[in-house]
């Protein structure tokens, strides 16, 4: 069955091959190149978003790593002058080794796992690949995952509020791979 071209503008019938309208001279664009062109858009927005949150999640968790290991203060530190908080020096800590040394493995591997998350991200966007998306998507929950593995204690933030800064950069890189496998599914359409 032959498909008909009409105007947009003026509703007249035009030529298959008609590039503009001989009643109004309005330019003619087919349905099927108008369909195309906005899943184009939609596509660009996408990814627009995933990379915007992707920024986003990975300047959210740079700020977290510099609260956490560049304004620590001494572990033992005056409040008031009836108060005083203490923590205790255990020799070992969580695995065979103390708090100090796990603080320096986090230390390293938080900034690593986050630059890999974000690069992975771009990765995924530029090779429209769903198999990077889903790899960019686990070494965010890895990041996560190592945090509590690394430092149980770190469960004491989440209580106390500051969980919303360890958990935002991950619900930001998932929102961002759901718009990186929507507008992929888009191109495939």
């Amino acid at each position: 069955m032959k498909h008909m071209k009409y105007c947009s503008k003026c509703g007249a019938e035009l030529a298959d091959e008609a590039i503009v309208c001989v009643k109004c001279g309005c330019p003619v664009t087919s349905s099927y190149e108008l369909e195309k062109k906005q899943k184009k858009q939609k596509q660009k927005s996408l990814f627009s978003t995933a990379a915007i949150l992707n920024i986003i999640a990975f300047a959210i968790s740079m700020l977290f790593y510099s609260m956490l290991f560049f304004t620590a203060k001494n572990p033992a530190e005056e409040v008031d002058a009836d108060f005083t908080i203490t923590v205790e020096s255990a020799s070992t800590g969580y695995y065979g080794l103390t708090l100090e040394q796990l603080t320096g493995i986090l230390s390293v591997v938080w900034p690593v796992l986050s630059i890999t998350i974000l690069v992975l991200g771009f990765i995924a966007i530029k090779k429209n690949s769903k198999l990077c998306t889903y790899i960019y998507l686990c070494v965010s929950y890895l990041l996560l995952f190592a945090l509590f593995l690394i430092n149980p204690r770190m469960i004491d933030l989440v209580i106390c509020g500051l969980g919303l800064f360890i958990f935002s950069p991950t619900i930001l890189q998932t929102i961002a791979g759901i718009n990186i496998i929507k507008a992929i599914n888009k191109h495939v359409e």
